[in-house]
């Protein structure tokens, strides 16, 4: 008789364990997409709210043009190579993109 409460309490330790570790990652992969999803809001939102500090990205030009020695090429036309924003300053606190 010993042994059934023994194996039944080893069963359900067991069940306890693996309940356990599926909600440990569930809650992982739940907070991991939060983290993408709000670094996506704040890169969006973040040059509405605060002011331009730095920019240190690389040169591009809009769909349609080629670059070349920084400005920006099209069918005889010329224009500047446009540069974005890389650091924001949002006052407590700094915002670095990366391209």
């Amino acid at each position: 008789m010993k042994k059934t409460k023994q194996k039944k309490a080893n069963k359900s330790n067991k069940s306890l364990i693996t309940g356990l570790i599926v909600v440990i990652v569930l809650l992982l992969i739940s907070m991991f997409f939060m983290f993408f999803k709000t670094e996506k809001l704040d890169r969006d939102c973040v040059s509405d709210r605060c002011k331009c500090v730095a920019w240190d990205s690389p040169l591009f030009c809009q769909e349609g043009w080629e670059l070349k020695d920084g400005y920006c090429y099209r069918e005889g036309q010329v224009t500047n190579g446009r540069r974005p924003c890389s650091k924001y300053d949002c006052g407590d606190y700094f915002v670095e993109i990366k391209y």
